[in-house]
């Protein structure tokens, strides 16, 4: 009899070692499982979300600087805004390209004729580029003497 005891004895305690998650435990668990994925998952959509807009304002930049390449390019007096603005299209993204020009000296409305009295002449061109669902628009500009 006391060989049994004892054996009762040795089974219950080693029971109470081995006792296991209680359901508190795993649902405690599965709370700090589903914060941290919520933390990882929103962390990679705002990566996704934040390349896609450098993305598109490199685009814009360089549509921009393109555009300001081909005024340079020009001579002076035919650097014009007409024909603006001008749609560009990217994958799936549509730029629109508008111009302003303003002249030197102040009041002038174009590049004058060599020789004029005056100067320095000269023309600011700035291409504002906008897009569908912007942020903000990309402007670049830059001076052309006459």
């Amino acid at each position: 009899m006391r060989t049994l005891t004892n054996r009762i004895r040795r089974v219950r305690t080693d029971r109470r070692g081995d006792t296991g998650f209680s359901l508190i435990e795993a649902v405690v668990s599965m709370v700090i499982f589903a914060i941290v994925s919520t933390a990882a998952v929103t962390a990679v959509l705002t990566g996704i979300t934040s390349t896609h807009l450098t993305t598109t304002r490199v685009a814009a930049t360089n549509i921009a600087q393109q555009d300001i390449q081909n005024a340079r390019a020009q001579a002076p007096a035919q650097v014009s805004a007409s024909g603006y603005p001008l749609t560009v299209t990217q994958g799936n993204t549509t730029y629109t390209v508008a111009r302003q020009l303003s002249y030197s000296p102040s009041g002038a409305s174009s590049c004058p004729s060599s020789g004029t009295p005056g100067g320095p002449y000269y023309v600011n061109v700035t291409d504002i580029v906008t897009w569908n669902s912007q942020h903000k628009p990309i402007r670049v500009d830059a001076v052309i003497a006459c």
